[in-house]
């Protein structure tokens, strides 16, 4: 079954892609070239040792370009409490 694509989807979608910075970009890819470098070897520690640290840096980044935005996004429209909200 599949979702129904609607305006608050696309929303999100475009708040995603603003969040994102080249170093996150950056190091997405990397998490990818070390999860595929695990999974074909699961047996190997020290690769799933890397993938492990490099996932908590995504994990850490997105966070804070998260944080980040939302502040931005708050310290722009703080005189204004229906932007602030949605409505």
């Amino acid at each position: 079954m599949s979702k129904q694509y609607n305006e608050k989807d696309e929303a999100e979608f475009k708040n995603m892609i603003q969040t994102m910075t080249k170093k996150l970009l950056a190091l997405l890819r990397e998490k990818a070239k070390a999860y595929k470098q695990h999974s074909k070897r699961p047996a190997d520690i020290q690769l799933k040792n890397s993938f492990k640290q490099i996932l908590a840096t995504v994990i850490k980044e997105i966070r804070a370009a998260k944080k980040n935005y939302y502040s931005t996004i708050l310290d722009e429209h703080i005189t204004k409490p229906k932007k602030n909200t949605g409505t």
